[in-house]
């Protein structure tokens, strides 16, 4: 599962295919249960266009 943390404006302008937006000033780790459900076997890949 992509998940850009680019900000809203940026994500509605460009991103990865079938990404989901989650903007850096919002992660938090408990947020890992709500994108994982139960199957913690699933990857995550986290993207920032800047690198940061």
């Amino acid at each position: 599962m992509p998940v850009e943390v680019l900000p809203s404006e940026e994500f509605e302008d460009e991103h990865l295919p079938r990404a989901i937006n989650l903007p850096l000033t919002d992660l938090r780790p408990e947020l890992a249960d709500s994108l994982l459900g139960t199957d913690r076997r699933r990857p995550i890949v986290v993207y920032c266009q800047s690198g940061d």
